[in-house]
């Protein structure tokens, strides 16, 4: 179960099969959501010059609530050649997303939209079901380092933070993240301590010596249960710390704070 098509893809992904088997076998996807139906009976037209439907005071059609039913929309991904390749070569959501745009595919937002215009239903629905685009975008701009040399911590954290609508890019230790960081800028860093050819502790270190880097936001994930690592490695500027087994609410919920935080320092 997935928010989307992009989202679908990337799930077969986490589950175990080999990106370039997905991509290979990838004939359709079709997402939707339920949305409720406008009554006919009740419905109205608003104020201010506006032609969309939206919901009227309620009658016994419609049990006094203004809709009647629901109806689907539908997002359909047909992948061309340019998304197998992407596909095949591990692309996130986001970029899967994106080229799915590109390729002239219907989003779920843009059938929301359609049904507005047809007078199915109304934007206050739409809204209330079918997350907007520029939330999507302003999301999918998020770019989420993650550093850690197993491969299925790797993707249990991709899968996490790709259901938080971000764009996420890989190491597999710690010097491959700082050359990554120094390339990619990402806006957060979620980095293991133990890794081959530099470990995490070194890497904050240097990280937090760079003055384009100083401020990245990083949290830890790792197995290490000493309360006296978790003092040493926020004394060396890691912003927050988990230990494993991954909790993905918990992760979740950690990304989001740290977004917070940084959201209002920005400001």
């Amino acid at each position: 179960h997935t928010s989307d098509a992009p989202l679908a893809i990337t799930r077969l992904v986490n589950l175990g099969i080999e990106p370039y088997k997905v991509a290979e076998s990838l004939a359709l996807i079709v997402s939707q959501r339920l949305v409720r139906r406008v009554c006919s009976d009740c419905h109205a037209a608003p104020s201010g010059g506006s032609e969309a439907m939206v919901a009227g005071p309620g009658c016994e059609a419609c049990n006094f609530t203004g809709y009647v039913g629901r109806v689907p929309v539908i997002e359909t991904l047909i992948p061309d050649e340019g998304m197998r390749r992407a596909i095949g070569a591990g692309a996130s959501a986001s970029d899967i997303r994106g080229l799915m745009r590109g390729a002239g595919c219907l989003t779920l937002r843009q059938a929301a939209l359609a049904a507005v215009a047809a007078g199915v239903t109304t934007m206050e629905e739409i809204n209330r079901v079918v997350p907007g685009e520029d939330q999507a975008t302003v999301d999918a701009r998020r770019k989420v380092l993650v550093a850690d040399d197993d491969r299925l911590q790797r993707r249990i954290m991709r899968s996490v933070l790709e259901r938080e609508g971000l764009h996420v890019i890989e190491a597999e230790h710690g010097q491959q993240a700082i050359d990554l960081a120094r390339a990619e800028r990402p806006d957060l860093l979620v980095i293991d301590l133990h890794m081959p050819e530099m470990n995490g502790f070194d890497a904050i270190r240097q990280l937090r010596q760079e003055p384009a880097l100083l401020y990245l936001p990083i949290i830890v994930v790792t197995s290490e249960s000493d309360p006296r690592v978790e003092q040493e490695v926020l004394t060396l500027g890691a912003d927050d710390y988990l230990s494993k087994p991954i909790e993905a609410p918990l992760l979740a919920a950690r990304v989001r704070a740290v977004f917070r935080r940084s959201n209002r320092v920005a400001a």
